[in-house]
């Protein structure tokens, strides 16, 4: 369990160089989200579905997370606020995408199904 000692440490250390909200945009997000996807197919092999919708929904999640994080991290250092303003937008900026994903998950679903891409890949089987 963390304690509180830790996170202000990790919150002090993110006032002192609010780069490494920039830095966790643009590398940490993708790699936490390939490690919880490989999680995720190692809990659930038999492909479904509801495992496909799941799987969809993640990955619209961890698009738009990634992309607009990054671009709003770096314009907020670039403005100069603090590292703890920056934590706390990005924090509002992925539950404000999670809950919308969550709420919205079957369009988003029907949407990336109806694309070209995915028309593509089936005609490939």
């Amino acid at each position: 369990m963390v304690s509180a000692s830790e996170v202000y440490d990790i919150v002090h250390s993110i006032e002192e160089n609010p780069a490494f909200m920039v830095i966790w945009a643009a590398f940490g997000v993708p790699i936490t989200s390939f490690v919880i996807s490989i999680i995720l197919y190692q809990l659930t092999k038999k492909w479904t579905k509801q495992n496909a919708l799941l799987t969809t929904t993640i990955a619209a999640l961890i698009v738009v997370v990634w992309i607009l994080g990054f671009v709003t991290q770096m314009i907020l250092l670039f403005m100069g606020a603090s590292g703890i303003q920056m934590l706390l937008i990005w924090i509002v900026m992925f539950l404000t995408y999670l809950i919308f994903t969550i709420f919205n998950q079957k369009s988003i679903y029907k949407f990336i199904s109806d694309s070209e891409i995915a028309k593509k890949v089936k005609n490939s089987k």
